[in-house]
């Protein structure tokens, strides 16, 4: 069975079961009388569009669990009239006004005295019907207790079709109990009602007396502040100075901690109107002058550290045969790609990992971070080496520093060339830009591409004096843990026994190369 949730003005959320056929009318009158509120005062809104309350669930539009919102609607009296138009079986229409208050039953009676037949007897198995928006009620005891407005008819015009229905006598007794069960369920909600009433009538009170206090409460103090500015204006038109004896103020809302006068601190406010010494504020001054002149200084460091030239190192430039894809490799068995306990292990390893990095990050800009990633990069990676492919079948291998700017790899490629050709170059899908400024870490291209293994050989007396680089992650480490694991109590326990052998590598045995 379909549901939609109704927001209550309590702040309450109401989920309400609808069938195709339930009226979005009934819908509001049952999340009413769960929580007190009346229904006629209030109006459903889905996505600030308006539900037709005259509609079923099925041509209402909305999805299945869909979130209602009851809000405030026009108050609609209940002696307002609508023009009725009821469809004989004949194709003949009657046309008269009635109350939104009156019953299909009431409609029927009235018709029949305008049209000269009785509308509302039963005879030889027919019981008399109207339908209204694909919904039939039939029989006198539906007809009797279903209002215009409880069908959501409200104002305007609207077109009811009667005929007759020819019922048996399970079919009555059916229709009977469908009603019987919809005013126990309707009982069963009414007994409540009286209190959830008395709940939400009690809680307006309780937000008019707050909001009348608070009212109150800013007009004492406009009457407060309009006092006192009435009596520091003839004080301003003195012309002897004096000193003022009402008690000063300050704009901290929050109780600042004690200071000392001749201190700094940045907990402390800066700007405020209590009395401070001239030699407190000159202290302040100069402390906060100093900080700035520090924070210059190291930007200042930064700056020509960064900017600082870096002498070119000779480039070894050596030529290498690519090596055809001659041999192919041998297919893996099922085993290889098998999940074990170890790999399970440096997964888990891996995850923890990433929850430290997530929990434990310190409050620090990500360019604080960007920044120290950077110098850790060029301490570790002091040597990179750049190859290039020419063609489908050589590569140029050549050695730089890394703090060396990127514009010195094309230089060489233009002073080594015959000819003043357009090139670009760009590494897998990544455009390299000609820059003075960034160096082979900044476009991160440091410290080496691998192409050929015999390449690696080569280079390796070059990038042995790289290190391992390991990222800032701005991750506030626990403190260790002073106590141990106690030894074990069990008898025949053996502290000769050997620990588990250590994996040589973290890797999945999947990962690995043959």
């Amino acid at each position: 069975m379909s549901s939609v949730t109704v927001l209550c003005p309590n702040a309450r959320r109401c989920p309400v079961k609808v069938t195709p056929g339930m009226l979005m009318r009934q819908v509001l009158e049952e999340a009413c009388l769960r929580h007190g509120f009346e229904a006629d005062e209030y109006q459903l809104q889905n996505q600030k569009r308006h539900v037709d309350l005259a509609l079923p669930f099925r041509l209402s539009g909305l999805p299945n669990n869909a979130t209602l919102e009851m809000v405030q609607a026009a108050k609609v009296a209940l002696d307002s009239k609508v023009t009725i138009a009821l469809q004989l079986p004949s194709g003949s229409r009657l046309e008269e006004e009635f109350p939104v208050s009156s019953t299909l039953f009431e409609v029927l009676q009235r018709f029949s005295q305008s049209g000269g037949e009785d509308l509302t007897v039963c005879g030889d198995s027919l019981a008399p019907s109207c339908s209204y928006m694909n919904r039939q009620y039939t029989g006198p005891l539906e007809l009797q207790r279903t209002t215009l407005a409880s069908i959501g008819i409200l104002s305007g015009k609207c077109l009811i079709r009667y005929q007759r229905i020819a019922l048996s006598k399970e079919q009555l007794d059916e229709i009977a109990a469908r009603i019987a069960s919809e005013s126990a369920h309707k009982e069963a909600m009414l007994a409540a009602y009286a209190e959830k009433k008395a709940e939400n009538e009690a809680r307006e009170k309780l937000e008019a007396a707050r909001l009348a206090r608070f009212e109150e409460e800013l007009r004492l103090e406009k009457e407060r502040k309009s006092a006192e500015a009435a009596t520091e204006e003839p004080m301003e038109t003195d012309n002897q100075p004096a000193q003022s004896t009402a008690p000063v103020f300050s704009r901290d809302l929050l109780g600042s901690p004690p200071r000392n006068n001749s201190g700094w601190s940045f907990d402390a406010p800066v700007f405020s109107t209590a009395p401070v010494s001239q030699h407190a504020r000159e202290d302040r001054l100069s402390t906060l002058n100093r900080l700035l002149h520090q924070e210059n200084e190291a930007a200042a460091t930064v700056a020509a550290v960064a900017a600082g030239p870096v002498a070119p190192c000779e480039r070894r430039a050596v030529i290498f045969q690519r090596q055809s894809d001659g041999q192919a490799e041998n297919e893996l068995s099922d085993e290889f790609f098998e999940v074990r306990v170890d790999d399970l292990k440096v997964r888990q390893k891996e995850l923890r990992e990433e929850v430290k990095l997530t929990t434990q990050r310190a409050l620090v800009p990500s360019k604080y971070i960007k920044q120290k990633n950077r110098e850790r990069k060029l301490a570790a990676y002091p040597h990179t080496v750049i190859r290039l492919p020419l063609g489908n079948e050589k590569v140029v291998q050549l050695q730089f520093l890394s703090a060396e700017p990127v514009s010195r790899l094309f230089e060489w490629i233009r002073n080594t060339t015959s000819r003043n050709a357009q090139f670009t170059l760009s590494l897998v899908n990544l455009k390299i830009k000609e820059s003075d400024t960034e160096n082979f870490v900044d476009a991160d291209l440091a410290p080496k591409s691998t192409v050929l293994d015999e390449a690696n050989r080569m280079s390796s007396e070059w990038l042995s004096h790289n290190t391992v680089f390991k990222p800032y992650t701005a991750v506030v480490e626990e403190d260790e843990r002073t106590t141990k694991r106690p030894a074990s109590t069990m008898p025949g326990a053996s502290s000769d026994i050997a620990p588990p052998p250590q994996k040589a590598t973290a890797a999945p045995r999947w990962l690995k190369k043959k």
